[in-house]
Protein backbone atom coordinates (compact mmCIF):
# COMPACT_ATOMS: atom_id res chain seq x y z
CA UNK A 1 0.00 0.00 0.00
CA UNK A 2 1.16 3.27 -0.74
CA UNK A 3 1.79 5.98 1.97
CA UNK A 4 0.35 8.54 -0.02
CA UNK A 5 -3.06 7.31 -0.78
CA UNK A 6 -3.73 7.20 3.02
CA UNK A 7 -6.74 9.33 4.22
CA UNK A 8 -7.84 11.24 6.33
CA UNK A 9 -5.69 14.46 5.43
CA UNK A 10 -5.44 14.53 9.30
CA UNK A 11 -2.78 12.14 9.45
CA UNK A 12 -0.55 13.98 7.16
CA UNK A 13 -1.12 17.43 8.66
CA UNK A 14 0.02 15.74 12.17
CA UNK A 15 3.13 14.51 10.59
CA UNK A 16 1.88 10.84 10.77
CA UNK A 17 2.69 10.49 7.25
CA UNK A 18 5.77 12.00 7.16
CA UNK A 19 7.15 9.82 10.08
CA UNK A 20 6.06 7.11 7.63
CA UNK A 21 8.22 8.12 4.70
CA UNK A 22 11.42 8.71 6.85
CA UNK A 23 11.06 5.29 8.31
CA UNK A 24 8.42 2.49 6.87
CA UNK A 25 9.07 -0.05 9.22
CA UNK A 26 8.11 2.15 12.29
CA UNK A 27 4.79 0.36 13.20
CA UNK A 28 4.93 0.35 16.93
CA UNK A 29 5.86 -3.54 16.76
CA UNK A 30 7.19 -3.95 20.77
CA UNK A 31 5.71 -0.73 22.24
CA UNK A 32 3.12 -0.74 24.88
CA UNK A 33 0.95 1.56 25.38
CA UNK A 34 -1.39 2.03 28.43
CA UNK A 35 -4.93 3.84 27.04
CA UNK A 36 -6.80 5.09 30.04
CA UNK A 37 -10.33 5.77 29.13
CA UNK A 38 -13.06 7.06 31.01
CA UNK A 39 -16.35 5.48 31.31
CA UNK A 40 -19.34 7.46 29.66
CA UNK A 41 -21.96 6.89 32.33
CA UNK A 42 -21.97 6.10 36.28
CA UNK A 43 -24.49 4.86 38.19
CA UNK A 44 -24.11 5.78 41.82
CA UNK A 45 -20.37 6.90 41.47
CA UNK A 46 -19.97 3.05 39.25
CA UNK A 47 -18.31 3.54 36.02
CA UNK A 48 -20.83 0.86 34.00
CA UNK A 49 -17.95 0.01 31.68
CA UNK A 50 -18.71 1.29 28.33
CA UNK A 51 -15.10 2.74 28.10
CA UNK A 52 -14.22 0.36 25.57
CA UNK A 53 -12.89 0.05 22.14
CA UNK A 54 -15.43 -1.20 19.64
CA UNK A 55 -13.67 -4.05 18.87
CA UNK A 56 -16.19 -4.96 15.94
CA UNK A 57 -14.73 -1.84 13.81
CA UNK A 58 -13.44 -2.94 10.58
CA UNK A 59 -10.23 -0.97 11.07
CA UNK A 60 -9.28 -2.94 14.52
CA UNK A 61 -9.89 -6.66 13.77
CA UNK A 62 -6.09 -7.42 14.35
CA UNK A 63 -5.51 -4.74 16.74
CA UNK A 64 -3.35 -5.94 19.74
CA UNK A 65 -5.52 -4.63 22.54
CA UNK A 66 -6.46 -6.49 25.94
CA UNK A 67 -8.65 -5.23 28.53
CA UNK A 68 -8.25 -4.83 32.24
CA UNK A 69 -12.01 -5.46 33.35
CA UNK A 70 -13.60 -9.17 32.96
CA UNK A 71 -16.47 -7.55 31.19
CA UNK A 72 -17.18 -7.84 27.37
CA UNK A 73 -18.23 -4.81 26.15
CA UNK A 74 -21.84 -6.34 26.59
CA UNK A 75 -22.47 -2.76 28.85
CA UNK A 76 -21.65 -0.74 25.49
CA UNK A 77 -18.19 0.70 24.12
CA UNK A 78 -17.32 4.56 23.54
CA UNK A 79 -17.14 6.14 20.38
CA UNK A 80 -14.52 8.17 21.45
CA UNK A 81 -12.12 5.85 22.63
CA UNK A 82 -12.67 3.94 19.31
CA UNK A 83 -11.56 7.13 17.23
CA UNK A 84 -8.78 7.14 19.44
CA UNK A 85 -8.06 3.31 18.73
CA UNK A 86 -8.06 3.94 14.97
CA UNK A 87 -5.11 7.02 15.41
CA UNK A 88 -3.27 4.31 17.05
CA UNK A 89 -4.19 0.51 16.05
CA UNK A 90 -6.78 1.73 12.94
CA UNK A 91 -5.57 -0.62 9.90
CA UNK A 92 -7.84 -1.21 6.73
CA UNK A 93 -6.16 -1.56 3.58
CA UNK A 94 -10.09 -1.37 1.81
CA UNK A 95 -11.75 1.56 4.14
CA UNK A 96 -14.24 4.44 2.40
CA UNK A 97 -15.55 7.43 3.10
CA UNK A 98 -19.61 8.50 3.68
CA UNK A 99 -19.63 9.07 -0.12
CA UNK A 100 -17.91 5.91 -1.09
CA UNK A 101 -14.78 6.66 -1.85
CA UNK A 102 -12.21 4.23 -1.28
CA UNK A 103 -8.58 4.06 0.26
CA UNK A 104 -6.16 2.40 2.52
CA UNK A 105 -6.40 3.62 5.79
CA UNK A 106 -3.55 3.19 8.86
CA UNK A 107 -2.82 4.69 12.02
CA UNK A 108 0.53 6.02 13.56
CA UNK A 109 1.21 2.43 15.28
CA UNK A 110 -0.79 -0.89 14.49
CA UNK A 111 1.63 -3.26 15.40
CA UNK A 112 1.91 -1.69 18.64
CA UNK A 113 0.17 -3.67 22.21
CA UNK A 114 -2.39 -1.58 23.70
CA UNK A 115 -3.86 -2.52 27.58
CA UNK A 116 -7.09 -0.60 27.85
CA UNK A 117 -7.54 0.52 31.28
CA UNK A 118 -11.12 2.36 32.79
CA UNK A 119 -10.50 5.58 34.41
CA UNK A 120 -11.06 5.77 37.85
CA UNK A 121 -10.04 2.09 38.45
CA UNK A 122 -6.45 3.15 36.87
CA UNK A 123 -6.48 5.76 39.16
CA UNK A 124 -7.53 3.58 41.82
CA UNK A 125 -5.27 -0.12 41.33
CA UNK A 126 -1.54 2.37 40.03
CA UNK A 127 -2.21 5.55 41.22
CA UNK A 128 -3.59 5.81 44.68
CA UNK A 129 -2.34 2.28 45.25
CA UNK A 130 0.62 2.16 43.17
CA UNK A 131 0.52 -0.99 41.75
CA UNK A 132 2.93 -1.21 38.75
CA UNK A 133 2.18 -1.79 35.15
CA UNK A 134 3.74 -2.45 32.10
CA UNK A 135 3.81 0.33 29.11
CA UNK A 136 6.49 2.74 27.22
CA UNK A 137 3.34 4.71 26.58
CA UNK A 138 0.38 6.12 28.63
CA UNK A 139 -2.60 8.04 26.77
CA UNK A 140 -5.58 9.80 28.16
CA UNK A 141 -8.15 12.45 26.58
CA UNK A 142 -9.63 14.14 29.15
CA UNK A 143 -8.55 16.24 31.66
CA UNK A 144 -9.34 18.39 34.55
CA UNK A 145 -9.30 22.83 34.61
CA UNK A 146 -7.33 22.52 37.46
CA UNK A 147 -4.59 20.36 39.35
CA UNK A 148 -5.99 18.04 41.59
CA UNK A 149 -4.42 14.87 43.68
CA UNK A 150 -4.90 12.74 40.44
CA UNK A 151 -3.37 14.22 37.88
CA UNK A 152 -0.13 15.34 39.92
CA UNK A 153 -0.07 11.66 40.64
CA UNK A 154 0.07 10.70 37.19
CA UNK A 155 2.77 13.21 36.87
CA UNK A 156 4.74 11.54 39.37
CA UNK A 157 4.15 8.47 38.10
CA UNK A 158 5.79 9.41 34.86
CA UNK A 159 8.79 10.64 36.35
CA UNK A 160 9.42 7.91 38.64
CA UNK A 161 8.73 5.14 35.91
CA UNK A 162 10.33 7.23 33.12
CA UNK A 163 7.40 6.36 30.50
CA UNK A 164 6.08 8.86 28.35
CA UNK A 165 2.26 10.01 29.11
CA UNK A 166 0.28 11.70 26.45
CA UNK A 167 -3.03 13.83 27.38
CA UNK A 168 -4.81 16.48 25.63
CA UNK A 169 -4.98 19.94 26.52
CA UNK A 170 -8.74 19.80 25.79
CA UNK A 171 -11.26 17.07 26.40
CA UNK A 172 -13.10 18.71 29.04
CA UNK A 173 -16.36 18.30 30.30
CA UNK A 174 -16.64 22.04 28.41
CA UNK A 175 -15.71 21.81 24.88
CA UNK A 176 -14.84 25.85 25.14
CA UNK A 177 -12.51 25.43 28.26
CA UNK A 178 -10.36 28.15 27.51
CA UNK A 179 -7.10 26.94 29.82
CA UNK A 180 -5.53 24.44 28.75
CA UNK A 181 -6.42 21.16 30.61
CA UNK A 182 -4.21 19.29 33.24
CA UNK A 183 -2.60 16.15 33.23
CA UNK A 184 -2.07 17.71 29.44
CA UNK A 185 -0.61 21.22 31.07
CA UNK A 186 1.17 19.68 33.92
CA UNK A 187 5.37 18.49 34.68
CA UNK A 188 6.55 15.20 32.77
CA UNK A 189 3.56 15.36 30.52
CA UNK A 190 3.10 15.62 26.46
CA UNK A 191 -0.06 17.74 25.89
CA UNK A 192 -1.26 17.29 22.09
CA UNK A 193 -4.03 19.86 20.69
CA UNK A 194 -6.82 19.33 18.49
CA UNK A 195 -7.60 20.83 15.40
CA UNK A 196 -11.21 21.54 13.26
CA UNK A 197 -12.04 19.93 9.65
CA UNK A 198 -13.46 22.99 7.01
CA UNK A 199 -17.51 22.33 6.76
CA UNK A 200 -17.62 22.09 2.97
CA UNK A 201 -20.46 23.69 1.21
CA UNK A 202 -22.74 20.65 1.52
CA UNK A 203 -21.99 20.83 5.25
CA UNK A 204 -19.82 17.92 5.64
CA UNK A 205 -16.44 17.38 7.39
CA UNK A 206 -13.47 17.63 4.37
CA UNK A 207 -10.77 14.86 5.38
CA UNK A 208 -8.39 17.19 3.51
CA UNK A 209 -8.83 20.92 4.75
CA UNK A 210 -8.83 22.38 8.14
CA UNK A 211 -8.78 25.39 10.12
CA UNK A 212 -6.12 26.64 12.78
CA UNK A 213 -5.42 24.41 16.06
CA UNK A 214 -7.20 24.92 19.22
Amino acid sequence: VEVTTFEPGALEYANIYSLWRAEPNLTGQNVRIASICASQTYVNDRPQDDYRFNMNHKSLFDAGVRFTDNTDGRLGTSQHATAIAGVLLGLDESAGDAEGNRFAYRGACPDADVTVHEFWRFVMFHLYGQRDFDADLVTLSFGEMFETWWTRALESVASQKDVLVVASIGNGSGVMTPQPLYPGAGSNVLGVGVIDSVIDPNGNPDLHQFSHAR
